[in-house]
């Protein structure tokens, strides 16, 4: 296993830390790119492929975009190819494990998604943002405290920004 295989997967355990990363726009591409394909794939509001794209990719998009806004304002903007290539790789880990899970759920003989599906998802969630948490921390340079509330910041910000963008998919 590569070395910077083994360092995403220890970010995604908590172990590992962003800094440990290469910087590399070449992986960022690949991480954001599967990212992307992630969302698209899990994606169950749109039902045209051109949509359901276009959605994708600004989730990836914004959770850059938002990420690059807190490292500038803590003024460490060069760390930004490391820490959303660690944040585009969790994504893509916990789309995979969302994925897995709806699946088995889901599968010919479903009627109806089982009642531990939701919870699984949101553990799923949780974990997600604990790893955004970990990850932030290290690169922001701020208590775990302070990493949290910028994780379900990074995750309101664009949560917000992307019913603006969208607002089909605004609950009525």
């Amino acid at each position: 296993m590569s070395a910077t295989l083994k360092t995403l997967l220890d970010i995604c355990l908590l172990r590992g830390r962003p800094q440990d990363l290469p910087a590399s726009k070449n992986l960022v591409a690949v991480t954001a790119l599967l990212s992307i394909a992630g969302h698209f794939t899990l994606d169950q509001l749109h039902q045209d492929a051109f949509a359901r794209l276009t959605f994708a990719a600004a989730q990836t998009a914004l959770l850059g975009a938002v990420v690059w806004a807190l490292l500038k304002l803590r003024g460490y903007p060069e760390r930004w190819l490391q820490t959303v290539t660690a944040l585009f790789f969790a994504n893509i880990v916990a789309d995979i494990v969302t994925w897995l899970a709806a699946a088995h759920a889901l599968g010919p003989e479903a009627s109806a998604p089982e009642p531990w599906v939701t919870g699984f998802v949101l553990a799923t969630a949780i974990w997600f943002i604990a790893i955004m948490a970990q990850v932030l921390r290290h690169a922001l340079a701020v208590s775990l405290g302070l990493a949290v509330l910028a994780s379900l910041g990074c995750a309101l910000a664009s949560g917000l920004a992307l019913m603006a963008l969208f607002p089909e998919v605004i609950p009525r």
